[in-house]
């Protein structure tokens, strides 16, 4: 099972991964990848300067030197890489198509390790995948990741 931060759940962020992402297809499977900007955030006591105890209020005397709260830039936070998983009717039944995305769950659980931070990634089965073993699943899984690691610009269009 994925940890939850290595999920992507908005359907947004798949649709985009799909459309405008890299792709690396094989017999039964097609990986989607898009590495995405880290996200800006600030760090809480840059915005509010020190924190001072109690409710009254300092007054400034004529010989003390008031310094203003140093502003910072913001940190670059670096989120974890999140995959996706797109099992269509035309896998096969309901049956079929968990037993497939479990298998799709389980192989790139497996492999977290080699996805690069701050990338997206939708992992979308093929109708042959319904049929396809453990090891060939992984290892179209890998030639795929082969294929698109390290993310660079898209080719082509």
């Amino acid at each position: 099972m994925l940890p939850a931060a290595n999920r992507l759940r908005r359907s947004g962020d798949i649709r985009a991964t799909v459309r405008r992402g890299r792709r690396a297809g094989r017999d039964a499977v097609v990986v989607h990848a898009r590495s995405c900007p880290p996200e800006r955030s600030a760090r809480p006591d840059a915005l509010t300067g020190p924190r001072t105890s109690g409710s009254s209020t300092q007054v400034p005397t004529s010989k003390q030197v008031i310094t203003p709260p140093q502003a910072t830039k913001p940190t670059q936070a670096t989120k974890p890489p999140q995959v996706a998983f797109v099992v269509s009717k035309a896998v096969g039944g309901a049956v079929v198509r968990n037993a497939v995305a479990r298998r799709l769950r389980a192989a790139m659980a497996a492999r977290l390790t080699r996805l690069p931070a701050d990338s997206q990634w939708v992992v979308r089965a093929l109708p042959p995948a319904a049929t396809a073993s453990w090891a060939s699943m992984g290892a179209q899984v890998d030639a795929a990741l082969d294929r698109l690691i390290p993310l660079g610009p898209r080719a082509g269009r």
